[in-house]
This record gives C-alpha cells, structure tokens and sequence, in this order.
C-alpha cells in the first residue's frame, strides 16, 4: 500500500494506492491541525485506516510551505508556524516504518494538472494556487523543476504601499480578504474588488510569464473558480508585451484533490528513478 497525502493551511487530503495509478479508496479530507504534534498524529493515524493492516510501502505527499534542501520539513509555513523546523520527514516515516517523500503542496497539485488535469498536452506548466495563501511551481515533462528551496511565487513583490512592499499573497490570499473585507471570494459581488484583485494577479502572472516562460498557466486553490478569468486573461494579455503571444490560461480541473494525483505521478516517477 502507497499512502498519499496533500496538507495545505487549512485541509489534509489522504489517500492510498495499491498499483500506484489509482485510488484504492475515496480520498479522506480533514481540517489540517495547527498543532504539529497533532497533525502528525492525524495524517499517520488516517494513514493506517486507510491501509487495514497491510504493509506501507511508501509514503509521498506535499506540504504548504518552503522546505529545506534535503526536503526533511518545513523551513517556513506562515498558515503553520509550529510545523516549522520539525523532522516532518524523519517523524512521519518512524510513526508509519516506510520511507517518505516530502514536496511543497503546490508542486505537488501541480504535477497532478500537469499530468491529468488542465496542463495535459503541455510540456512547461506554470501552476498558480489561490487559496488560504497563493503559492506555484514550474513543471517540466510532468516533473517538478529543480529548485533549492522550493517555489514560492506567492511572495513575489507586486506593488508598493505607503513604501512597504507588498506580495502577491498579502494583496489577494484568502486569508487576507476574509480579514480585510470579511469575505469569501464566493461572496464577493463588487465588480471594482474584483478589478483591483485581477489588477494584482495579473501583475504576478506577467512576472511568472517571464520568468518561467510556460506554455500554459493553471490556476487552481480554492478561490480560482470564483475569479472572473477573462478579466485577469484581459488584463494579462495587456502586461505581457515582450512575448508574440501569452500563454493559454486555465482553470484547475481536478478540484481538491489534485494534489493527491500528483503524489500518485510522484511515486511513478521514485519507481522509475
């Protein structure tokens, strides 16, 4: 049995597999605690529900935050500062004695579009998330790109405040307009917030056109369906100059659970070397 997770700020996604290109089971979606000790004991306690006593073989899944080179925790989780600086790696594969593959939850939903979602049929795939917080990564050939620490296209600089730099994720995350404004996205009604939060995303995805130069763009996270896309598309097509054409850009189709198909391509490719 293959476990598979995907913890993001908010939610913890569990699965298994027993071939490695399939569920064994429906996904299982928890709230993801803020106690790290406690988030331990979840994910590996759901692990062993979901394997009834058979052997784990492995266990591959993503986390919401930078990790360190050697990819044994988090470095930084603003949405989980207690999970930082934790053998998440070391204490996760002692708990379940099966070796762990940690990557960042972004690139982890990443590869899962890239492979089976909306980046199919193209090579270079510029994931961006909204959700709880923004994050991306670049996938090459239904791989992760290589990276030191990891992607953190949230935290990229899109605008000056009274001075103070502002990133991407502080402007439009979830978490900052539910305390800003005291809203969801989904009850969101106002067409000029919906400008000026397209105004914002679409700088950053002229900086990850650029900078990564995709063939397409998926946005995914929780508030990506309820984004006006052909207003950001509007807008994107206005900032990208340097370029003959902008990429395609697309809306995530594997819903929450796209991480967990990423970690299933993920373990094929550990197998495969």
């Amino acid at each position: 049995m293959h476990i598979l997770f995907d913890i993001g700020g908010s939610h913890m996604r569990v699965a298994g597999s027993k071939d490695c290109h399939t569920f064994s089971a429906d996904p299982i979606i928890l709230s993801t605690p803020e106690r790290y000790d406690e988030g331990v004991t979840l994910l590996t306690g759901t692990a062993k529900q979901i394997a009834i006593g058979e052997k784990i073989e492995t266990i591959t899944g993503g986390v919401p935050g930078p990790l360190d080179p050697n990819h044994d925790g988090l470095v930084n989780a603003p949405n989980l500062p207690d999970w930082v600086g934790r053998q998440l790696k070391h204490d996760i594969s002692e708990k379940l004695d099966a070796p762990v593959r940690l990557e960042n939850d972004a690139v982890v939903v990443g590869v899962g579009e890239a492979v089976r979602g909306a980046g199919r049929g193209c090579r270079i795939v510029a994931y961006i998330t909204i959700s709880t917080g923004v994050g991306g990564a670049r996938i090459v050939d239904g791989r992760p790109d290589h990276a030191y620490l990891g992607f953190e296209a949230g935290h990229q600089i899109v605008d000056l405040i009274n001075g103070e730099p502002r990133t991407i994720e502080s402007l439009i995350s979830g978490t900052v307009l539910k305390e800003k404004y005291g809203l969801r996205a989904s009850e969101i009604d106002d067409p000029k917030l919906w400008d000026e939060i397209c105004n914002h995303l679409a700088s950053a995805l002229n900086n990850i056109v650029v900078l990564w130069s995709p063939e397409c763009i998926v946005l995914g996270g929780g508030m990506a369906p309820h984004v006006p896309m052909d207003l950001v598309k509007d807008k994107l097509n206005k900032l990208v100059k340097i370029f003959p054409k902008t990429p395609e850009l697309k809306l995530a189709e594997l819903g929450d659970i796209g991480g967990l198909y990423g970690a299933l391509e993920l373990i094929q490719c550990t197998e495969e070397g």
